[in-house]
């Protein structure tokens, strides 16, 4: 148990990790660690990547669903803007 509440508080969200593969992983071991909802959702917020984590911040969510919604806008947005800053370089 003490291993699990140690990944909580350092899992940081990869690169190429969905934030709902993040989610997914950090609720189980939230469940595991019992951890109370304001904690959980500061502990989820810390370890998303930087540019979703601003814009989640900037939506001031009070809840894991309003974090959940405004990650997953904030990975749809960062996902697009990359793609579209790519298809102008090729073109």
């Amino acid at each position: 148990m003490m291993q699990s509440v140690q990944e909580l508080h350092s899992r940081q969200q990869q690169q190429e990790e969905s934030v709902d593969d993040y989610c997914t992983q950090m609720l189980k071991l939230a469940k595991i660690v019992q951890v109370k909802d304001d904690l959980l959702l500061y502990t989820l917020l810390n370890g998303l990547r930087p540019e979703i984590a601003t814009y989640v911040t900037q939506r001031g969510p009070k809840s894991v669903n309003e974090l959940l919604t405004a990650a997953r806008t904030a990975e749809i947005t960062i996902t697009l803007s990359k793609d579209l800053s790519l298809h102008a370089k090729v073109d």
